[in-house]
């Protein structure tokens, strides 16, 4: 999550150029800073790059599909890469924004790390700010009481 005094940062993930643009303006007047990718390929090299509080990811793109990209985002960048399980996981919520929503494999995608909802496309702007919203102060709070019971055990320790 977001460091206090730095920009919530949301990378936007899909294949039509209007799709991305009008998220992109959506989010950036509720203050979030939002990068956009083409593609999962081009996602993927952001990511490496740089760290975000949410992730929206379309399930229809041209060669890797948002439901490959996603077990791949979780596969190097999830839970399987920690040394334990008390550290957090540098895979930010997820949220899929398709139009897709019916399909089974869509719909299985819920169980996946860090996904944190499926909607469907289109979606009102009033939801697209909301979501985010609500899952940022949700991360923020758990990262709060993740740090109070690390700080209460390493006093025990002392």
């Amino acid at each position: 999550m977001s460091y206090i005094g730095h920009p919530k940062r949301v990378l936007l993930v899909d294949d039509e150029p209007e799709i991305r643009e009008l998220f992109q303006e959506i989010l950036a007047s509720d203050g979030w800073t939002a990068e956009v990718a083409a593609s999962a390929n081009q996602a993927m090299a952001m990511f490496a790059r740089n760290k975000y509080d949410l992730i929206t990811l379309d399930c229809a793109m041209p060669e890797t599909d948002g439901l490959e990209f996603h077990r791949t985002l979780s596969r190097i960048f999830g839970y399987g890469r920690r040394v334990s399980s008390a550290l957090p996981s540098s895979l930010p919520p997820v949220l899929i924004i398709t139009g897709y929503y019916e399909q089974e494999n869509v719909q299985e995608m819920i169980f996946g790390e860090r996904i944190v909802g499926i909607v469907r496309k289109p979606i009102t702007a009033l939801k697209l700010i909301q979501i985010p919203k609500d899952l940022y102060e949700w991360e923020t709070l758990l990262r709060e009481r993740r740090e109070k019971a690390l700080s209460r055990i390493s006093h025990r320790l002392l």
